[in-house]
């Protein structure tokens, strides 16, 4: 058993072993370890400090609690032992690992080689050579694990694997933030996803509509779209007048975001300096906001404020306040 992980083999694959969770009894018992040595470190510590000063603990009594404590400090040394023996086996194995987004909470994989092992305090930490670049995972992130795995065999694997987790992606809206190498903003969209799949160098990809964009660029995931045909005001970049309308698309310009805005006078272009800032505040709309509900967005000098009902305008805080249901 590896990592809470138990090791069977797949009889389609005889190279291939499948990695499912233990038993329910397993992760008690491993769980139960840990508890059980603080517990009594706790308790012999409390019994010192309240013991009847007229009936003190006996010796024999005492050295019989070290006694079973220094047993059950000797059994998670060996644990932790093993757990490392059993990384070091690993070097040179195929794998899959799953990793999970913590903003957006997408499922994606690193598959390649286990090229070397080392330790984060107890925790044995994998390094993973693939197409995708040197990788660090625990055990506990691993899936599978075979002998000489192909790139193409260990990408259906993960094609899967992704599929069935992130099968709730499709038909929902996806906003991307997309960086060239030396991390300037090329594109900024939205869209909504159609169908996912897995490449070995860039990961797990989403289809939407005829764009194909990797989920390493994914910012946000909403059921509804947020960004077009919503709202928005503030000053045109060209004519410098104030203009309000409706999001057409975004174009980036030497690195800004500019929204293209159709309004009742025409279209015009309104500046966007914090891409991320601006999503979060459109999240906002039709929510309540000290009390009133946010009608529209304004940009001023490039950063959002939230118009509300009663046609104040409110600067809104750069930080994410609300997430998308």
């Amino acid at each position: 058993m590896i990592g809470g992980l138990m090791n069977i083999v797949n009889p389609d694959h005889p190279f291939l072993e499948t990695f499912t969770p233990a038993s329910p009894g397993d992760a008690q018992r491993s769980i139960g370890n840990d508890l059980d040595r603080d517990a009594f470190l706790t308790l012999l510590i409390t019994q010192l400090q309240h013991q009847d000063p007229l009936s003190p603990m006996e010796d024999r009594e005492f050295i019989s609690q070290l006694a079973q404590f220094s047993a059950l400090e000797q059994m998670q040394l060996l644990n932790q032992t093993n757990t490392r023996g059993q990384a070091f086996e690993l070097v040179g194995r195929s794998v899959v690992a799953e990793t999970a987004n913590e903003t957006t909470g997408i499922r994606d994989a690193i598959i390649g080689t286990v090229t070397g092992v080392y330790m984060e305090g107890n925790t044995p930490m994998l390094i993973v050579e693939g197409p995708h670049g040197t990788s660090h995972v625990t055990m506990d992130d691993l899936h599978f694990v075979g002998n000489d795995m192909t790139l193409e065999l260990l990408a259906q694997i993960s094609s899967t694997l992704l599929s069935q987790q992130n099968v709730d992606l499709i038909g929902r809206y996806a906003q991307f933030i997309e960086h060239d190498d030396d991390g300037n903003i090329v594109r900024f969209f939205e869209g909504r996803v159609d169908s996912l799949r897995f490449d070995p160098a860039d990961g797990l990809v989403l289809n939407v509509g005829s764009e194909e964009i990797t989920a390493r660029y994914l910012k946000s995931i909403s059921s509804t779209p947020q960004l077009y045909n919503r709202p928005l005001g503030g000053v045109d970049i060209n004519g410098g007048s104030n203009i309000t309308g409706v999001i057409k698309g975004f174009e980036v310009v030497e690195g800004y975001v500019q929204a293209i805005v159709q309004g009742l006078s025409g279209s015009a272009r309104i500046l966007i300096t914090d891409v991320t800032h601006t999503t979060n505040a459109f999240r906002q709309l039709g929510r309540q906001w000290e009390g009133q509900q946010v009608t529209g967005i304004r940009m001023i000098t490039g950063a959002p404020n939230l118009v509300l009902a009663d046609g104040s305008v409110v600067p809104f805080p750069n930080a994410e306040v609300s997430e998308e249901e």
